[in-house]
């Protein structure tokens, strides 16, 4: 399996991630490197447009700077896909972006509409389209693209408990809820016809940080889609259709 790795910036700068030269062995391999912006710091809490637009184009600057050419854009804290200024400077720089969370991504944007699904995130949109006709932004689309967190999950069921975060009860509980998520597209999709996709975030595979991922986990969680079998995209294998504003 490949991955899509989104990168800011500023924690390569001040060496608190992976390095340029490991970032580029990632990509001859087949990993997809993408933005997660200049710095990592939620375009809400910024005062001005233009410190918004320093994050959003300084993102891409640096990592085409380094020989990358990203063009999907994910906010930080996934935050901001309301705000219609926010949205028109990611358009202006990406093709695709992510602010928001949902268990599943509908290639349509019509999970609420047309099959009943997450009502918060798709009621009033059938398909990709940025803006209503008022001028407001959709809830999700080409630029709010939601993606299912394993963190958040972690967390969630952290608030529930004190048992060890990488101990065997919570990693049962983590697992049992990562098998539903990747199952439940089954019942929205058939041959030949993909209406709806789970795309897994994971911020950190480590046992340094409660919400993170344990590696022990992870490989589970990578070793069941492999037996399941299981087909895993990178985002840059997504392709959006502009005529029909649908991935």
């Amino acid at each position: 399996f490949k991955a899509s790795i989104f990168i800011a910036c500023d924690y390569i700068a001040h060496g608190e991630g992976m390095n340029w030269n490991q970032l580029k062995q990632l990509h001859n391999d087949g990993y997809d490197i993408q933005s997660h912006g200049l710095k990592h710091t939620n375009l809400k809490d910024l005062k001005s447009e233009e410190e918004i637009q320093s994050v959003i184009s300084g993102g891409k600057e640096c990592l085409q700077q380094n020989g990358f050419s990203p063009t999907i854009f994910q906010a930080p804290y996934n935050k901001g896909g309301e705000d219609p200024f926010i949205v028109d400077t990611i358009g202006k720089y990406f093709n695709l972006a992510f602010t928001g969370h949902s268990e599943l991504m509908f290639l349509n944007c019509d999970g609420w509409e047309n099959f009943g699904y997450d009502q918060k995130n798709y009621e009033g949109i059938t398909d990709c389209r940025p803006y209503f006709s008022d001028g407001t932004p959709t809830p999700t689309n080409r630029f709010a693209m939601k993606e299912w967190s394993h963190d958040r999950e972690h967390d969630d069921i952290m608030e529930t408990t004190n048992e060890d975060p990488h101990g065997i009860d919570v990693s049962y509980l983590l697992y049992k809820k990562f098998v539903e998520v990747v199952n439940s597209q089954i019942k929205f999709n058939k041959p030949g016809n993909i209406n709806a996709i789970p795309i897994v975030g994971y911020h950190e595979v480590t046992k340094d940080a409660v919400d993170a991922t344990s590696p022990e986990l992870f490989y589970l969680e990578m070793q069941y889609l492999s037996d399941n079998g299981f087909k895993v995209i990178t985002l840059d294998d997504l392709g959006y259709d502009k005529s029909q504003e649908r991935f």
